[in-house]
């Protein structure tokens, strides 16, 4: 019998915990699962939603105002 021990490091989404399978490198990069991407873009919104206005080759988010 051996007396080798093998550890593994359990990484986990940031936002909803959820255990993730991506490699070190990848959770270094993005530490957020894709499960929880709708929620977490959901959260991030501001409260009217976002418009995308055209700039010459980009895209470039803007805050949709609420008429009151």
């Amino acid at each position: 019998m051996s007396d080798e021990m093998i550890l593994i490091r359990v990484r986990r989404c940031r936002y909803c915990r959820r255990e993730m399978t991506t490699s070190p490198l990848a959770y270094e990069e993005n530490p957020f699962c894709t499960e929880c991407l709708e929620e977490r873009m959901a959260a991030a919104a501001p409260p009217g939603g976002v418009t995308w206005r055209k700039k010459g080759r980009y895209v470039i988010p803007e805050a949709v105002q609420k008429r009151p």
